[in-house]
């Protein structure tokens, strides 16, 4: 479990300290405070060392189309759109809990190049001749070592192999889910999801958690309905209400 969470020069954040931290943690802000950017920190610290997979999901995530890229959409992962200024997240687990195997520290700096083609008889700007963000080069820090990873584009591959190390600590990381605010979630895949916890005996952390918000809830079921699942509280009533 991360108990202590350190942002630098990412997204909104020019430096921010979350410690402290609990099993169950509430953000407040006003709209565009950075609440999603600390939820972004921690899932790129917790996804495998996989960054243009967690790139693409984060864009998705705010409207911009799989594989569009430009030296502007590289830039805006950066505090001020300052690609200057590496972005460092550092984060500390609790040794008597359970581990999650995050990276403790990842650095992340532009690397820029010329993009510009030019033509005879093409127009030549001052600023063409600026390099520009052109990928991202990734340090993910473990305690056994590091894994430095390059990603120059963000269109899915069909495969990719990852080296040795990589597939150790994926071997070893516990799942996680990043479950965002814009849209709502499929509910067969909250049912799977929930199964899953089941499984492992540990529905009760998410029922203690919901709780906070909704003292009543006495249990959750996984209730078929036709060829799809869907998660279900009950309240104390005479009928259990969905939980999407």
């Amino acid at each position: 479990m991360i108990n202590h969470l350190s942002i630098e020069n990412f997204r909104s954040h020019k430096h921010a300290e979350l410690e402290d931290c609990e099993r169950v943690n509430i953000l407040l802000g006003k709209n565009n405070a950075g609440k999603t950017a600390v939820l972004e920190a921690i899932l790129m610290l917790c996804f495998p060392p996989n960054p243009r997979e967690v790139l693409i999901l984060l864009n998705e995530q705010r409207g911009y189309k799989p594989g569009e890229e430009n030296s502007e959409l590289w830039d805006s992962y950066f505090y001020d759109w300052d690609s200057t200024q590496a972005i460092v997240l550092t984060a500390n687990e609790r040794s008597d809990a359970s581990r999650l195997n995050v990276c403790q520290q990842l650095f992340v700096v532009a690397q820029t190049g010329f993009t510009g083609v030019y033509t005879s008889g093409s127009v030549v700007e001052g600023q063409n001749a600026l390099a520009k963000t052109t990928g991202l080069n990734f340090k993910y820090q473990y305690e056994e070592g590091y894994i430095e990873k390059k990603v120059t584009s963000l269109k899915r591959k069909s495969s990719q192999s990852l080296d040795p190390k990589a597939k150790e600590i994926i071997n070893r990381i516990s799942p996680i889910a990043f479950i965002p605010s814009k849209g709502i979630a499929i509910p067969q895949d909250e049912a799977e999801r929930f199964s899953r916890l089941e499984k492992m005996n540990r529905h009760h952390e998410v029922e203690d958690a919901l709780r906070i918000v909704e003292p009543r809830l006495k249990r959750l079921s996984v209730i078929a309905s036709g060829k799809s699942s869907m998660v279900y509280g009950d309240l104390g009533d005479n009928h259990l209400i969905p939980v999407s």
